[in-house]
C-alpha cells in the first residue's frame, strides 16, 4: 500500500472469448436437486487481473454521483449493531431512515428500497464450497453491473403495475446501490467501483442471471431470470475504494439511469482483498424523479390527449 492508500487488488473480469459472440453468458444461482445433463451452472470464464485501486478518502469532493456515478454520504442510523440482525428492524426502521436520507440528498420524488442484504465473509471464503454451504451472503468478487437498461425497464414496469402508477407520466428512474459497514473501520473486502467516465460500452457484456426471488423485490415469487452486465478489463478503467469506511458513511453507486442508458452512466463494481471479517450492509433502491426535460413532458401530454380522444 502506498502512502496515499492506493493498493493493488485482484479483480475478476470476464475473459474475452469467441464463445460470447454466439452464446450469451449466463449463471444459475439456484440449488437444483438431482442436477443432470451436461449443462454447466455457468459459462462465465473469469479473467483475473491485478488492478491499481486508488483511495477515494480525502478526495471525495472531486467526484459527483451525476458525472462519475458514486458519492459518499454521511448517515447516522438509530439502530445499534445488534439491531441489524432483526429482519423487521431492517424493513421498518433502517429502510425508512435510508429512504428519507436518499430523498433529501437526491431531491427525488420517491424512493423504493427493494433489497437489503447483510454480507458476512466466511473465514475460508473465497473457497467455492464454503460459498455454497454457508448461510451468510458472501462478497461478490466478480466485476459486474446489477442491471441493463432493459432490465431496469422491466423492473419499473413490474413496480408500476403493482402500484397502479401512471405509465404516461414522464419520470426518471435511477437504480442505485448503497453500501455501508455495520462495524468500522472497514478493511475487509472493501468495495471497488469504477469511475463511470472511464467505462466503455464495448467493455460490457449482457449476462443472464438466474436466482431465487428476494423478499420485497418488485417481482413475482419463484425463480427469476434477470439480465445484468459483466465487464471486460480495459486499461483505461479507473478504480477506487473508500479506505476505512465507517458505519456513518454511505457509499452510493449507480447501476442504471433511465435518462443515460450508456456505459458512461453505469457503475461496475466488486469486492476485493480479504484481511479480517466485518459484516457490511448492501441495499438496492430505485430513485424516481419527474423528468426535467420539457420535450419529454410534451410528448407524454400528447400521448395522453390521443388516448383520451380514442376513448371518446
Amino acid at each position: 500500500m502506498e502512502a496515499n492508500g492506493t493498493v493493488i487488488g485482484r479483480l475478476n473480469f470476464m475473459k474475452r472469448l469467441e464463445l460470447y459472440k454466439s452464446t450469451k453468458p449466463y449463471s444459475i444461482a439456484i440449488e437444483i436437486e438431482n442436477w443432470s445433463g451436461n449443462v454447466p451452472r455457468s459459462n462465465f470464464e473469469k479473467d483475473s487481473k491485478e488492478i491499481v485501486v486508488a483511495n477515494l478518502r480525502g478526495q471525495e469532493g472531486q467526484f459527483t454521483f451525476e458525472k462519475n456515478g458514486f458519492a459518499v454520504l454521511g448517515f447516522n442510523s438509530s439502530m445499534a449493531y445488534e439491531d441489524f440482525a432483526n429482519t423487521a428492524n431492517l424493513e421498518n426502521i433502517y429502510a425508512q431512515e435510508l429512504g428519507t436520507c436518499l430523498l433529501q440528498y437526491f431531491q427525488a420524488t420517491s424512493v423504493r428500497i427493494f433489497s437489503i442484504l447483510i454480507r458476512r465473509r466466511h473465514p475460508e471464503f473465497p473457497n467455492i464450497e464454503t460459498r455454497r454451504t454457508t448461510q451468510a451472503v458472501q462478497p461478490a468478487s466478480r466485476v459486474h453491473i446489477d442491471a441493463t437498461p432493459q432490465a431496469l425497464r422491466e423492473l419499473m414496469s413490474e413496480l408500476e403495475t403493482r402500484e397502479g402508477a401512471d405509465r404516461h407520466e414522464p419520470r426518471r428512474f435511477i437504480y442505485l446501490n448503497v453500501w455501508k459497514p455495520l462495524r468500522g473501520p472497514l478493511y475487509d473486502w472493501p468495495l471497488a467501483f469504477c469511475d463511470a467516465t472511464t467505462v466503455n460500452q464495448q467493455d460490457l457484456e449482457q449476462h443472464d442471471h438466474i436466482f431465487p426471488s428476494k423478499p420485497n423485490a418488485p417481482s413475482s415469487p419463484g425463480n427469476i431470470v434477470r439480465e445484468n452486465q459483466t465487464v471486460y478489463h480495459n486499461p483505461s478503467q479507473r478504480w477506487y475504494y473508500l479506505s476505512g469506511q465507517m458505519p456513518s458513511e454511505l457509499l452510493l453507486f449507480r447501476q442504471v439511469d433511465s435518462e443515460n442508458n450508456n456505459g458512461m452512466y453505469q457503475r461496475s463494481y466488486c469486492l476485493f482483498s480479504p484481511s479480517r471479517g466485518l459484516p457490511s450492509l448492501h441495499t438496492q433502491a430505485f430513485l424516481i424523479r419527474h423528468s426535467s426535460y420539457p420535450k419529454i413532458r410534451r410528448r407524454a401530454q400528447l400521448r395522453r390527449e390521443k388516448a383520451s380522444k380514442r376513448a371518446q
